[in-house]
């Protein structure tokens, strides 16, 4: 899923994400990475599918909920900053996606304080 999401934002932004990433999280975000193979069309449906077709050789696993795993577990642990930079340049489909996942699962301070 990283690997989807890497091959579609543009190189710098990237690269600065991948600069939040531990390093062993780091080495698998730029293992098999081709710059020149960047898809230009692709929405929230594309990019599903392709997280469909790379995990197609485990076991079943749905992948709009692999995806919202992902950013969920993005936003929690990259700078807020990074996080808006990434989502802005995304198709507006997979921006209202992410923001979706970021509700399910980072509650504000605030509201951790609360439940707590």
């Amino acid at each position: 899923m990283l690997h989807n999401l890497r091959d579609r934002l543009p190189i710098k932004l990237s690269a600065h994400l991948s600069a939040e990433l531990p390093l062993l999280v780091r080495g698998v975000y730029y293992d098999q990475f081709e710059a020149a193979d960047q898809p230009a069309d692709w929405d929230r449906e594309a990019f599903c599918a392709e997280v469909s077709r790379r995990l197609s050789n485990i076991r079943p696993v749905d992948p709009q909920d692999a995806v919202q795993t992902v950013f969920a577990l993005l936003s929690r642990h990259v700078s807020r900053g990074q996080i808006e930079k990434v989502k802005h340049a995304l198709p507006a489909d997979l921006q209202a996606f992410w923001q979706s996942a970021e509700e399910r699962v980072v509650a504000p301070p605030a509201a951790r304080r609360r439940t707590a």
